[in-house]
Formats: structure tokens, sequence, C-alpha cells
């Protein structure tokens, strides 16, 4: 999917945009909010989202400043997105010169803002990525001479289910998940304009997984060769889709990505260990598939990821215990335990001892 950030000091009116529709369901991945411009910019330099919805207007830096910074600051700029409540001839002029692809009037509508969304989704870096290849001109030309009526509609969890299975190899189990993304896509949608933009959408959620394991596509996937003589728009994408999915498999289901998941998945753990956490959550926020990341951890690390996460949790408390004077429920919470009976229970089994007979042996001279 594509990362997007929304910048509006108004609390209301961003609360507002992201209610009004179902993102995800679109194609994008809500990756922060901001109220101010500074906050803004560092979450556009931290995050690298593919768009930016901001206001032209916010304390610290306005809308435009943000985006005058960072296209000083990266090669890879956001397609930004300009909401307003001023309808100004001098604003909207700075706007088009700073390569602003849409601005947008308030009030606006959820049409307004989607048909924004898709036209900003074509100024993408992942767009510009593809649009001198053979594929881009074949698709290009088909869909200029197709309605481009309706909500793009985007089958995002199919798209999780095919990132989760690159990792382990199964390229028939690949090739199925894709023949199904993509006849999602073209039931789902009005036009071979709203197919390729899904293409452009899916294509950027491969190249950010690659990116994030420190992975890229080394071949070309939308040359003429690697089309192979499709002869329509829907068999140029298959290919393509194919294509570029068969060297990302390659690339992640190797050794190396096998380090790097278990990296990511005890860095999570270090982080989250006193929020909700499971095997589920973790696959999802790595990308893999639940089956794959439970036999690859306890292979690797001797253990399941609730036997270490209970480790992680256990050891903080016992430092809690050690080094403050917080209560016993307070000591649960803030390791990931609601129930106080319960984290006594772990605690014992895991020490020997109830939470309260530790501190009280440490207190002892």
């Amino acid at each position: 999917m594509l990362k997007l950030i929304i910048a509006d000091d108004e609390m209301d009116a961003r609360d507002n945009m992201i209610a009004c529709i179902n993102w995800e369901q679109h194609g994008l991945e809500i990756a922060g909010t901001a109220g101010d411009g500074l906050t803004a910019y560092s979450l556009i330099m931290e995050r690298s989202p593919d768009i930016v919805l901001i206001d032209i207007k916010m304390p610290g830096l306005s809308g435009l400043e943000v985006i005058q910074k960072v296209r000083k600051q990266t090669r890879h700029s956001p397609a930004f997105v300009i909401v307003s409540g001023y309808d100004d001839f001098h604003y909207a002029q700075q706007a088009i010169d700073l390569g602003v692809s849409s601005y947008l009037l308030k009030p606006f509508s959820p049409n307004d803002l989607l048909r924004a969304m898709r036209r900003a989704s074509r100024q993408t870096s992942t767009a510009g990525d593809i649009s001198d290849r053979p594929l881009a001109h074949l698709l290009l030309d088909a869909f200029h001479h197709t309605p481009n009526t309706g909500c793009l509609f985007y089958p995002d969890k199919q798209e999780r289910e095919i990132i989760a299975c690159l990792s382990t190899g199964d390229i028939s189990q690949l090739y199925r998940l894709l023949d199904q993304f993509l006849e999602t896509v073209r039931t789902s949608n009005d036009s071979l304009s709203q197919v390729f933009d899904c293409f452009l959408i899916f294509y950027a959620g491969i190249c950010r997984v690659l990116a994030q394991r420190g992975c890229s596509l080394s071949e070309d996937h939308f040359s003429q060769a690697a089309l192979g003589g499709a002869c329509d728009a829907y068999e140029t994408i298959q290919r393509s889709m194919r294509s570029l999915c068969t060297e990302a498999s390659r690339l992640l289901s190797g050794g190396g990505s096998s380090n790097y998941i278990i990296r990511r998945t005890l860095a999570c753990i270090e982080t989250d260990y006193a929020k909700k956490l499971s095997l589920n959550i973790l696959a999802e926020q790595i990308y893999v598939s639940p089956v794959y990341l439970s036999n690859l951890f306890k292979k690797t690390m001797g253990q399941t990821i609730t036997e270490y996460i209970q480790a992680v949790r256990i050891d903080r408390a016992r430092e809690l215990l050690h080094n403050s004077s917080l209560a016993i429920g307070d000591v649960a919470e803030q390791v990931g335990y609601t129930d106080i009976k319960y984290f006594a229970q772990v605690f014992k089994k895991a020490t020997g001892v109830t939470p309260n007979a530790f501190r009280n042996q440490l207190q002892k001279p």
C-alpha cells in the first residue's frame, strides 16, 4: 500500500479526513498525523510517505514551507496534496510552482479527496520508476481511453497475504495469491485506469518491504523482454507482477532475509513488550505469515515467541521490583500484564518466588 501522512492544525479536520474514508480499501495506509508544520516535516523525513495531505496554514511552518523544505532535503519527495480554507490565487500559484498534485478547497467531499489521492498516486516516486518503461506506455495508452469513474477498490488484505508468502519461497502459492489479487482488482474496479493504479500501489508495497530488509529489485520487470509478448493490458500486469514477485521472493526467502526477520522480531518485542503482543501481531508488523515466523523463531532461538515475550517481561519486572517502589499491580501493568494474579503466577513459575517475596529478599541485609 501507499503511505499517507495527514497534516492539519485543526484536530476535527484531521479526524474527519481519517474517518470519512476506508483508506486501506483504497490502497492507502495512514503513516502518521501532524498538527503543525515542524511535526509534519519531521514525520515526512522519518517515515518517507508516498503522499502527504497538508493544510496550507499551520503553526511553525506553513504547508508550502514544509513542501519547500522537503524538496530541498530529499531526492524522492512524496506527492503533496494541499488542503486549504483560503480561496487565494497567490497560494494556488505557489502550490503550482512547487509541483503540488492537487489543491483542495475546504469543505470538500470524500470523493473529491479520493480523486486527489488517485492523481497523487501517479506522481509518487513509484510511478516515476516505471513511467518510461514499455509497460507504462502500453497501459497509459489503454487507460487514457477508458472511463475514470467510480472509487478505487484495493484488496489490502490480499496484498498482505502475498507479502507474507514472499519469505516462504513457495512460488506456486505466490502465483496463486497473485492471480486471486488481480482477479479481485479486475472485478471490483470499473476501469483499466483503476487497475493500473492498483498495480502502482502494489509495486510500492513490494519495494518498501524490500527496502526495509536491505534489498532492492535488480531486474527490469517492465521491459519488453520481461513482458514476453503479452497481448493485452491485464496479461501485461499479471506478467509484471509475477516477474517482480519472483525476484522479491528469491531475495526475501534467503538466509539474509531470515536473519533480518529474527532481528526485526526481537526489536519489536524489545520495544512493545508492555503492549498487547502476539505471534499474529508480530507477523503482521513484519509482513510474514504467522506459521513461517513461528517456525523460524523456534528454529533460530530455541523457544517459542510466547516464551520469549514472557521471559522479556519477567526480566523487566525483576528490574522494576529491584529499582523502584512501584506497587506490584503497577509493575505488572508496566510489563504487559493486566491481571495481577496471573502476573504473580507467571512470575513465580519463572523465578520460583512471588513478586512480593522477590522484593523482600532484595531488602534483606
